[in-house]
């Protein structure tokens, strides 16, 4: 597993957190790799990144620590774990 540990945030407020995963290489079977688990507070989503061109980890209401850090967390399914695009955005 890896942790992006998103640093700077104001812990007054929420998030959103989205994370998207895509792989195109034919070495890997379309239906055994790179599914990608994405968590955050505890709450994992998971993504089917071979051929993806849409599907996206979507996490609402986070609130980022006392020190104003989120932490998400990306592992492997089952073959390949991959992170393209994250992105934190206040909630409105």
């Amino acid at each position: 597993s890896m942790t992006v540990r998103v640093l700077g945030l104001d812990p007054s407020k929420k998030y959103v957190v989205r994370a998207f995963a895509s792989l195109s290489s034919s070495n890997f079977h379309q239906d055994t790799a790179a599914w990608t688990n994405f968590t955050v507070t505890g709450i994992t989503r998971q993504v089917k990144g071979y051929g993806n061109i849409s599907q996206v980890a979507q996490f609402f209401s986070i609130s980022p620590d006392s020190s104003g850090e989120i932490d998400v967390v990306v592992t492997k399914a089952l073959i390949k774990g991959l992170i393209n695009v994250l992105e934190i955005r206040e909630q409105n």
